[in-house]
């Protein structure tokens, strides 16, 4: 059912979001003070409680961000994802986007995680009551981010007790030191006014317990969640803090919660209950003091505007798109163009939510209007290119349109990049959209690494980065990726790809033997072989002289078969009824003829670099990869031209434009140095099938 929208918040300026402005103070109201973007290098607030208060937030959470770079950097911890703080005026305008619970709002929320992919959210009022300063619910939150990107199936008990650990964290004055887990008063109270669980049920609580979600239930698991996360990392010698580590280890990796818990703590659930009641009797809770060689930096960069009232509504509608309210949203953002015709950030979240709804056409239409308006919206270029990745072949009908496809998406992606380095989800696409068009290999393979060296513990880039050594024929690295992702037990979905991967691996290097193995026999009986595994044999129709290389580095192209020729081949050879990757496009002459024996495949001439140590150097990009082609010289390379495209002389050098070619090729001899040894290359039109 639709949830309608309380008529106060239906103003424009207060159903605006609030990337995190935390006051103390109870100023105008939000209608008044209007609404203010403050950005830091890593976090976006946005907030109509003044900018004091927004700076403030944004430069507090640069500083615990610096803080778990620090203490967790021998862990490979990763810190880059980023974060957008909502913070409402107050608690009244905050409920209509409060998370819901069984199809209600949950009401006694002061704040929330929402993980995307695209955005991580942070929301949360000012008014957070309890007497709580609202920073300490927003550090709250954002260990919540921290712990999804570096603890795979965290359990809940865990996620909570650390998030309250690090939310009243205070640095020294010199900023070397810092001082975590304060006493929480609140918690305090339940822990002191409630029976502590059954350790059984602390540990087995989920996002969808009642005891997480339920109001009556939920004080004492929260406050007895801090207090053991507290108790183990009180411990001085460190190891309580190991044998936690080790649990979660095994937790993740599918292992049972008693049989975790007995093999790491060493001790039954009976012994460690008996050992936390004494702790939480005793109410100590000693602080935890950490020392640093050189000063949290202070005084971040910080950007300040203010926010137009569509920018407000646009952003508080992505808001509600990203927490699955399409329809909610739907309205925020038609209310945001109504306002704001040209507003790209509108219509980049129009766009996602129909690419999300598989409504292809409205999606393209506004993300096409977001590139063009807001080009310097990072988001905007990769939804975009998500929408041509998920577009398909359909529309890429021949060599030029693939390629032409694939040349945009890449593009897109690269802007991405461009425009937010530290924007992992880019480069996994651009990973994923060169293994499946594989033009740029090498430079993926950079790119890839890179974000590798970011997020340590993203497993989807070492899949990646396997695939892309497979590529390139480095089995052996590839497989040493793969094997221990393979019995990785954390996430059953990596385990499955891996395994299926090495699979693959192992496929790929007994048919790359073998290639080697039949060119090693005599050069006519690897042609004739190699041409036999691409469903014909070779015809003994002779190619066209190639012409013979000029002191300027070029090469004559000699004409290809006319049509009537090609189908006069095509009738006297049978074997040559069957379409090479470049043919003549149907109807008409269906086949041109066979020209030379080899390997084939149909891309795009990018360059022919001449080197006078190594001979010449072809760049063909092709849907499977880009191909690095030598000859001894360019007079040894066949040109041959079926398209008034191309005519006269190949010069070295970068082509002006890259052009549709038919390459045959040999397997090379040091495959160190190149993919291939070029035979021959036949300029084909645009239009001829891929």
């Amino acid at each position: 059912m639709k949830t309608l929208m309380p008529p106060r918040l239906a103003r424009p300026l207060v159903a605006a979001v609030c990337f995190v402005a935390l006051s103390l103070l109870c100023g105008e109201r939000a209608e008044a003070r209007g609404w203010i973007n403050v950005k830091s290098e890593n976090f976006v607030v946005i907030s109509n409680a003044g900018e004091a208060e927004a700076r403030q937030a944004a430069a507090r959470l640069e500083e615990l961000r610096a803080i778990f770079s620090r203490l967790q950097a021998q862990d490979g911890f990763d810190v880059s994802i980023p974060v957008t703080v909502i913070l409402f005026q107050n608690d009244g305008d905050y409920e209509f986007f409060k998370p819901t619970y069984g199809g209600d709002l949950r009401r006694d929320v002061a704040g929330y995680f929402q993980f995307g992919p695209d955005v991580n959210y942070i929301t949360l009022s000012r008014n957070v009551g309890y007497g709580r300063d609202p920073l300490s619910v927003l550090f709250h939150e954002y260990v919540h981010a921290l712990v999804r990107n570096n603890y795979a199936g965290a359990p809940v008990w865990f996620n909570e007790g650390l998030a309250q650990y690090y939310s009243e964290f205070e640095l020294s004055e010199d900023r070397r030191r810092v001082r975590l887990g304060r006493g929480l008063t609140h918690r305090l109270d339940s822990l002191a006014r409630e029976s502590l669980l059954p350790l059984r049920t602390l540990l087995s609580v989920d996002a969808s317990s009642a005891h997480y979600q339920q109001h009556d239930k939920h004080a004492v698991f929260y406050a007895q969640s801090w207090a053991f996360v507290h108790y183990l990392l009180s411990d001085a010698g460190g190891v309580r803090q190991a044998q936690l580590a080790r649990y979660l280890e095994l937790v993740s990796a599918g292992t049972p919660v008693e049989e975790s818990f007995r093999e790491a703590f060493k001790v039954d659930f009976g012994g460690m209950e008996s050992a936390l009641a004494a702790y939480v009797r005793a109410a100590r809770y000693q602080e935890r003091s950490e020392s640093f060689d050189a000063p949290v930096p202070a005084g971040a960069k910080l950007e300040s505007r203010a926010l137009t009232d569509a920018e407000a509504q646009a952003a508080l509608g992505d808001l509600l798109l990203h927490t699955n309210r399409a329809d909610d949203a739907e309205e925020y953002l038609a209310r945001a163009l109504k306002l704001d015709a040209n507003l790209g950030t509108a219509h980049s979240s129009l766009g996602l939510m129909h690419l999300q709804q598989n409504r292809l056409a409205e999606a393209r239409e506004h993300l096409e209007r977001a590139v063009a308006v807001a080009p310097e919206h990072y988001l905007a270029h990769f939804y975009y290119a998500d929408l041509l990745r998920r577009e398909g072949l359909e529309t890429e009908k021949t060599v030029a349109g693939y390629a032409a496809t694939t040349r945009l998406i890449r593009a897109e992606l690269k802007k991405t990049i461009e425009l937010a380095p530290n924007f992992l989800e880019a480069y996994a696409l651009l990973g994923r959209i060169d293994l499946e068009r594989s033009p740029r290999v090498d430079e993926t393979f950079a790119l890839l690494r890179h974000a590798a060296t970011l997020a340590p513990r993203r497993q989807d880039f070492k899949l990646l980065l396997a695939q892309l050594h497979a590529r390139r024929e480095e089995f052996e690295r590839a497989r040493r990726m793969l094997e221990p992702l393979a019995r990785d037990r954390r996430s059953a979905q990596t385990r499955a790809e891996a395994q299926t991967l090495l699979e693959k691996v192992s496929i790929s290097e007994e048919q790359a033997a073998a290639q080697r193995k039949a060119q090693s026999i005599t050069p006519g009986d690897a042609a004739n072989a190699l041409a036999a595994s691409n469903g014909r044999a070779a015809t003994a129709a002779g190619a066209p002289p190639g012409g013979s290389l000029s002191s300027g580095g070029t090469s004559n192209v000699a004409p290809g078969a006319t049509p009537q020729e090609a189908e006069a081949g095509a009738a006297a050879t049978p074997d040559a009824e069957e379409a090479q990757p470049c043919d003549m496009p149907q109807p008409g002459p269906q086949f041109k003829l066979l020209r030379f024996g080899g390997r084939q495949v149909c891309g795009q001439l990018v360059s022919v670099e001449c080197e006078d140590a190594s001979g010449v150097v072809l760049l063909v990009e092709t849907p499977h990869g880009t191909l690095k082609l030598r000859s001894p010289a360019l007079n040894r390379i066949r040109f041959v031209t079926y398209t008034a495209d191309v005519r006269g002389r190949v010069e070295c050098g970068l082509r002006a434009r890259a052009n549709p070619v038919l390459v045959t090729y040999r397997l090379p001899k040091d495959a160190r140095t190149a993919d291939g040894e070029v035979v021959a290359v036949e300029f084909v039109p645009p239009d001829w099938v891929h």
